[in-house]
């Protein structure tokens, strides 16, 4: 029976949340991993892996239907060109993710990754759909019909990827059931320490005040701030980061405060013009959190 129109927005719909779920247990798993000192590379293997066979490839599918079917006025087309821009931003987080050279980044690449992938969906639900069922000339019903036969045709499994449908009770679920055990040796992710690196990568440089940086300079400014309380929640205890931004980010000193009062620790080490260095750590037991007048946005320590 095919689906009609309504019906068809509403099972894309479902598919989306369910990806949007498979996203963030993948990068929840390799936050938790990193969070316990365990070794995280696994984790991150499956959710690149779970990025290139079904988040990719639903783009390169949506873009031979729904994206070709909305150019027929100019909103479409301008939309059309924004979220086809997203889908590049997506695969260039998906490499930043598969490149991690250490936990710290790993955990920043897959914030951004995730916060990329559930904006970019919230414009598809909100604003793209809706386009569609206005259009008389567009047959939504065909168009979901379309998507699925090319995720099922053979070409579509020859990079290595796997058949879909927009099926949400079998999104997330790997078609080989693998099980990523653990290579012996691996080295052990716990942010800021040595041996954080895959023994094939070199290992970072951390700056003179002993914590590795993230330098969100290069993420649109919607992604920085998952990515930063992303590498914050991963710090073990006592561990800290330095954030390099663009611009003074007192917003997000205040962003904490009122999130983690008591629980994190500001310390300014730069303060522009080209950029502004913050070391970021989280509280260790006994220890003294960031107070305004000793290191935060009033000035430096």
């Amino acid at each position: 029976m095919v689906p009609r129109d309504p019906d068809a927005a509403a099972r894309i719909r479902a598919h989306h949340e369910a990806m949007m779920l498979a996203v963030d247990q993948r990068q929840e798993a390799l936050m938790a991993a990193v969070r316990h000192g365990e070794p995280y590379r696994p984790a991150l293997a499956e959710l690149a892996r779970y990025a290139r066979e079904e988040v990719l490839r639903h783009a390169a599918a949506e873009e031979a239907t729904l994206y070709v079917a909305a150019t027929g006025r100019p909103a479409g087309r301008a939309m059309v060109a924004a979220l086809t821009a997203e889908h590049g931003a997506i695969r260039a987080a998906l490499e930043r993710l598969e490149g991690a050279r250490d936990a710290l980044e790993a955990v920043a690449a897959a914030a951004a990754l995730a916060a990329l992938f559930k904006g970019h969906v919230a414009k598809e639900n909100d604003v793209l759909l809706p386009m569609l069922l206005e259009e008389p000339a567009v047959d939504l019903a065909g168009l979901l019909q379309g998507m699925e036969g090319r995720l099922a045709a053979p070409d579509a499994t020859a990079d290595g990827g796997c058949p879909q449908t927009l099926d949400p009770e079998r999104v997330g679920q790997d078609p080989a059931a693998r099980t990523d055990g653990t290579e012996s040796g691996e080295p052990v992710g716990r942010v800021g320490r040595a041996g954080t690196t895959s023994t094939d990568l070199p290992k970072p440089t951390d700056p003179p005040e002993g914590a590795p940086e993230l330098d969100v300079r290069g993420y649109p400014p919607a992604q920085r701030h998952p990515v930063i309380f992303a590498t914050f929640h991963a710090l073990e205890p006592g561990q800290a980061f330095i954030l390099v931004n663009d611009h003074d980010p007192k917003p997000l000193y205040y962003q904490f405060a009122a999130e983690h009062a008591g629980r994190f620790e500001w310390e300014y080490l730069e303060r522009g013009p080209a950029a502004w260095r913050v070391r970021i750590g989280k509280v260790a037991s006994g220890g003294q959190p960031d107070a305004p007048g000793a290191g935060g946005p009033g000035g430096l320590p």
